[in-house]
């Protein structure tokens, strides 16, 4: 091979520059080309936000189940939605309920608002002399005045050596109280 400045490349020489040619052809089409692609490709990447979005659908889904359930249980005239800052009034209303139990204990979380809905979980823990009385403890939260969906109960014997049915009874339920925003003169002490 020769060039334009006279001298003239050996055979060896010749394949050694088409090699470093081939090199340097791959490198800046790795650098420009592939890289740029992948680049673009990561850019248009939708798994976290299509994550995102089943996320945002469930809970507009959950949102819309509870709305209906509040909507179900209006229509019935079951229980009232209050307005918040409603505590007061479930407390003498769980107060009243348990004035069957031999001991019992309420506690209350933080309301959490969504929209104008608001959601009050309380902690029901008590003691019953008997699984009749325990049974109409949580009848009578079931059909509270003011709209409350129990999640979970939990019975068993209070007494180890007696049996759920004759002797007294331990109870714990978890339940949400529901709430409006619509009318409420405040929103303080809500977590978002």
């Amino acid at each position: 091979m020769s060039n334009r400045l006279g001298h003239t490349f050996s055979k060896k020489e010749g394949i050694i520059i088409l090699i470093l040619a081939l090199l340097l052809i791959g490198m800046l089409y790795y650098r420009f080309v592939y890289m740029n692609m992948q680049s673009q490709i990561k850019a248009y990447d939708t798994t976290e936000l299509e994550d995102d979005i089943a996320l945002e659908e469930m809970t507009a889904a959950q949102i819309a189940s509870m709305r209906q359930a509040i909507e179900e249980e209006d229509e019935t005239g079951n229980a009232l939605v209050a307005v918040y800052s409603n505590q007061k009034n479930e407390l003498n209303a769980l107060n009243d309920i348990l004035s069957n139990a031999d001991d019992f204990t309420v506690n209350f979380s933080t309301p959490e608002a969504e929209d104008k809905l608001v959601r009050r979980d309380a902690t029901i823990t008590f003691y019953a002399e008997d699984y009749a009385t325990a049974e109409k403890i949580i009848s009578l939260t079931e059909n509270c005045e003011y709209f409350c969906i129990i999640k979970q109960v939990n019975l068993d014997s209070a007494i180890s050596s007696s049996s759920m049915e004759t002797g007294a009874v331990r109870g714990s339920m978890t339940l949400t109280f529901y709430e409006t925003l619509y009318g409420a003169d405040t929103e303080v002490g809500l977590s978002d």
